[in-house]
């Protein structure tokens, strides 16, 4: 059972405040990394990273765009160049910190943050084209 779900299934937030804490997630990663690996996204984001790194992006600044309804979309660029050939699996984005992270699956077409292209080839550019963080309203 998940007790947090469970205890708190009747809460429910207003947009404003849905907002402010995708706002606050987003600039978590202001200036940090994603890393994008082959292989099979680890069972939780505190888990060793699993597959072979094949590139690093340095996030910018400002990497997500002002929340709406509780969602942040990726802004500015998101490029690397590619360290390893392999299929693309999942990323990890770690805060400037590196205290903080969480992990998301990545692909071409239907993972959770998209790639240009998820057959990676070293030295080949590695571009993120969408990827959006979304704050449940309950």
């Amino acid at each position: 059972v998940n007790y947090y779900k469970e205890m708190y299934k009747s809460l429910r937030r207003n947009t404003e405040l849905i907002n402010r804490n995708a706002n606050a997630v987003g600039a978590l990663f202001a200036n940090g990394t994603l890393k994008i690996y082959s292989s099979i996204q680890p069972a939780t984001g505190n888990d060793a990273a699993a597959g072979t790194l094949l590139a690093t992006i340095i996030l910018p600044a400002s990497p997500f765009g002002a929340a709406a309804g509780g969602v942040i979309s990726k802004s500015g660029t998101w490029a690397a160049v590619a360290v390893a050939n392999a299929t693309a699996g999942w990323a990890r984005f770690t805060s400037n910190d590196a205290a903080k992270s969480f992990d998301c699956t990545v692909a071409e077409v239907g993972g959770d943050l998209t790639i240009d292209d998820d057959a990676i080839v070293i030295g080949g550019n590695v571009v993120v084209t969408a990827f959006t963080y979304t704050v449940p309203l309950s």
